[in-house]
Formats: C-alpha cells, sequence, structure tokens
C-alpha cells in the first residue's frame, strides 16, 4: 500500500511540475504573441506610409508629364501655325 501511496505522490507530482510548465509555455507564447503582434503593426504603419509616399510622387510624376504633354502640344501647334503662315505667303 505504501508503494501505491508513494507512486501516487510521485504521479501527482510530475502532474503539477507538467502543470506548471504548460503555463509557463502558455505565458511564454502570449508573450511572444503580443510582441508579434506590434511587430505586424509597426510593419503595416510603416508600409501603409511607403504607400502613402509613392502615390504622392506618382501624383506628381503625373503631373509633371501632363504639364510636359502640354508644353509639346503647345510647341507643336505653334510650328503648324507658322508653317501655315510661311505656305500663306509662299
Amino acid at each position: 500500500m505504501q508503494d501505491i501511496a508513494r507512486l501516487e505522490g510521485k504521479l501527482d507530482a510530475e502532474n503539477a511540475a507538467r502543470k506548471e510548465e504548460i503555463a509557463n509555455l502558455d505565458s511564454w507564447a502570449k508573450a511572444e504573441n503580443d510582441a508579434r503582434k506590434d511587430e505586424i503593426e509597426k510593419l503595416r504603419n510603416f508600409a501603409e506610409g511607403e504607400n502613402d509616399a509613392r502615390k504622392d510622387e506618382i501624383e506628381k510624376l503625373k503631373s509633371f508629364a501632363e504639364g510636359e504633354n502640354q508644353q509639346r502640344k503647345d510647341e507643336i501647334a505653334d510650328i503648324n501655325a507658322r508653317c501655315v503662315d510661311t505656305m500663306v505667303f509662299i
């Protein structure tokens, strides 16, 4: 009987040790998960900021291209007008 009681005591102690290990691992995993969530949020914010910066650059380039395009159209219209004027005098 004493052997059974000793085995039960060892099993209870082992069970308690396993529960403590599980609780420690659970606590560690939650802390790691929170840290990862923070890192992900920081990366998300960084990516959104970069995305906004890229959008601004694209808009600037688009405006520049449209301005250059209009300038070229004006130059062509001027050349065409001079050609027409020249043809009239010939």
